[in-house]
């Protein structure tokens, strides 16, 4: 059976550096670019927290000596109390704050409070732990934890904890000893992945765990990006290459690739919310901008791609969107471009 699984692995890594390398003879058809619109100007240093048209942004606001974050966009409008970071997961009327004191993104300490979509407070949640620690949040509102319990025992003691969108804790369990540097969640909640590094044995990978905190698959990737597809498949980037997992056959290994660059971003692998596609977005030095990749997620095969100029460095937001309909939004850092597929 490890026979099996070691040729299994050569074949699809063969596959995937041939694709890579255009000895696969079909041309790939590039996007269709249905608009451009340049990103507003900058409004009293506001940062965009996801991308395109429907971008949520937050601006800065001092009252009595206090800071608080003023957010809107996509039917958020609020001003609540600051903490280090801001979250709004898409649709579901929530806010989330936590961290330490604002403008300090260094934090021994993480607390966290939710808000709903006008500013109203729904609960003061508390200390979620200590440094080092990783948030994420799902399109339902809720958020996960995965970092240092925050006990004094003078030793690093990682959790993951995930929350409601109520800001209620629906569970807690013990991580392996180490650090976790991200995490991801997918739009349902059933599923989990933390990228964990063991220090003892210098080791990398992504720890996938199920919607009740039960690890069921450990992967052995350092991600740079994740995400979930609506087929039940998840999908990893660790930088150089891809690699797409079944989740209904205990995440076995289905199909992998080579990029053509660095992949890039806080996000740099997106989903299509409907459609067995996903989407990796890398550098491109020859345009001076970006490159974005679709793919077919039942045949591994590359679909669309284009090379669009902008900002090729790391951007602390979603910067491809895409909606049911199968409209694309790419944010560069310089304008929003709307692509359709051919």
């Amino acid at each position: 059976m490890k026979t099996v699984n070691i040729i299994r692995y050569c074949v699809l890594l063969l596959a995937g550096l041939l694709s890579a390398a255009g000895v696969v003879a079909q041309q790939v058809p590039g996007f269709q670019v249905l608009g451009r619109q340049p990103l507003a100007a900058d409004k009293g240093g506001r940062i965009a927290l996801s991308a395109g048209t429907d971008a949520v942004t937050i601006s800065n606001e001092v009252r009595a000596g206090k800071q608080f974050y003023r957010v809107e966009g996509n039917g958020v409008q609020a001003t609540v109390p600051a903490l280090t970071y801001v979250e709004t997961p898409a649709g579901s009327g929530r806010i989330w704050v936590y961290g330490d004191s604002a403008g300090r993104h260094i934090v021994d300490n993480v607390y966290a409070s939710v808000y709903s979509n006008t500013g109203t407070l729904v609960r003061s949640v508390g200390k979620l732990g200590r440094q080092p620690y990783a948030v994420a949040t799902a399109n339902n509102g809720s958020l996960v934890f995965a970092g240092n319990s925050g006990k004094d025992t003078g030793r690093i003691n990682l959790i993951l904890a995930l929350y409601d969108f109520n800001g209620n804790r629906t569970w807690q369990v013990n991580l392996p000893e180490g650090r976790a540097s991200r995490v991801f969640i997918s739009p349902d909640n059933k599923y989990i992945a933390v990228v964990h590094f063991n220090n003892k044995k210098y080791l990398s990978s992504t720890l996938v765990y199920d919607g009740s905190g039960r690890l069921v698959q450990t992967l052995p990737h350092n991600a740079d990006g994740v995400d979930f597809l609506s087929s039940g498949k998840l999908v990893i980037s660790d930088g150089r290459s891809w690699f797409l997992y079944d989740g209904a056959k205990g995440f076995q290994l289905l199909h992998q690739g080579s990029l053509p660059g660095n992949a890039i971003g806080k996000f740099p692998v997106t989903s299509h919310p409907s459609r067995d596609i996903f989407f990796i977005m890398t550098a491109d030095a020859a345009v001076k901008g970006v490159r974005l990749q679709a793919f077919d997620a039942q045949q591994g095969t590359l679909l669309a791609q284009g090379s669009f100029k902008g900002k090729d460095t790391w951007q602390p937001y979603r910067q491809v969107a895409v909606n049911n309909a199968g409209s694309i939004q790419l944010t560069t850092g310089d304008e929003v471009i709307t692509l359709g597929m051919k």
